[in-house]
């Protein structure tokens, strides 16, 4: 995605005809907003606007779809909401277009989770447009410096065949690839690594700083049960301010930190959607640590409210949070005033 794809030059690529089949075990780490309205790409060879091509890709919160151009128009199959791609989950995820016989579909483990007609008798639209493993082939462009639309994750095993798989041949490829692992998949490596800038000049080696990408100000302090606490603003898409997540990590000297697992991130159907602001820390009555987040909800507006989340546990290093089900602070809607 932001630092690692793969390109090749679609002359250099079989086109499919009439049929196609994607398959792949993907991973997702982080979900993007989805600026100009695009999916981060796992894989893709289109040209949405010219009705060419095909794309496999993740929208917000893990929804995720199939398109592709027929025979002059635009199709799209999106899977089921309750079957979103889970973070820090392996997924097996398959994308049939058979127009022949007018159908594509989406897969999830084995199992159909969408489909929909094109018409029968059809063929895929080509396109001159370079194949894009990870990141989307005409991505958004952020600052005029950084490319969105891109795939956090890992995409393993991705196969692109030029005929339609059958559900009995998904299944059974599903269930092989996991019988080495005694019928379930294992369990992702999707942590950031702070080794993997191992020796960068421009790395501060006493500021603290997260193990990747992007971070602004810090947040919430808080000293509990013989440890520090702190939180901020970041941003696991890459080294730029946009979806913001709450990054955590733990001192026992306020010196030597140790990073955490991400404390809260946007969620759907949760009162930050679309991001975690600015906010607090505190003890409530009976001595518990609750975080007070700005949460961002572009449905809104204004689109910034007070939430709270509370820890699962609240034993050390607090590593795991969860946002209230409803907003405490909610702003009066914007409205015109005249001044005479």
């Amino acid at each position: 995605g932001y630092s690692t794809w793969m390109e090749r030059p679609a002359g250099q690529f079989v086109q499919p005809v009439d049929q196609l089949t994607i398959s792949a075990w993907v991973a997702p780490r982080s979900y993007e907003w989805g600026d100009l309205g695009q999916m981060s790409a796992i894989v893709n060879q289109h040209d949405k606007g010219q009705g060419t091509g095909y794309i496999l890709g993740m929208g917000r919160h893990g929804t995720w779809s199939f398109q592709a151009g027929v025979s002059g128009a635009w199709y799209e199959v999106w899977a089921d909401e309750e079957k979103p791609l889970r973070r820090d989950e392996w997924a097996y995820v398959v994308a049939m277009l058979d127009a022949q016989h007018g159908t594509m579909a989406l897969y999830l483990n084995g199992e159909r989770v969408g489909e929909t007609a094109v018409p029968a008798g059809s063929r895929l639209a080509t396109t001159t447009e370079d194949l894009v493993i990870g990141r989307h082939n005409q991505a958004a462009v952020l600052n005029g410096v950084f490319r969105a639309n891109m795939f956090n994750g890992l995409i393993d095993e991705l196969q692109i065949n030029d005929r339609a798989a059958s559900e009995e041949e998904i299944r059974v490829a599903y269930k092989e690839y996991l019988e080495p692992f005694g019928g379930a998949a294992p369990t992702p490596d999707t942590e950031q690594k702070r080794a993997r800038y191992d020796g960068d000049r421009h790395r501060p080696q006493y500021h603290y700083v997260p193990p990747e990408h992007w971070m602004n100000e810090p947040h919430a302090p808080l000293y509990y049960d013989g440890q520090y606490h702190i939180f901020y603003q970041h941003n696991p898409q890459g080294p730029y301010w946009h979806h913001i997540h709450w990054g955590h990590a733990v001192s026992d000297d306020m010196v030597h930190w140790v990073d955490q697992p991400w404390a809260l991130a946007p969620e759907a159907g949760s009162v930050a959607p679309d991001g975690v602001w600015s906010g607090d820390a505190d003890l409530d009555a009976n001595g518990e640590p609750v975080l007070f987040i700005t949460a961002g909800d572009d449905s809104q507006v204004p689109n910034q409210n007070v939430g709270l989340a509370l820890p699962l546990e609240p034993a050390n290093p607090l590593a795991d949070w969860e946002m209230h089900g409803e907003l405490i602070i909610v702003q009066e809607p914007d409205q015109l005033v005249e001044i005479e």
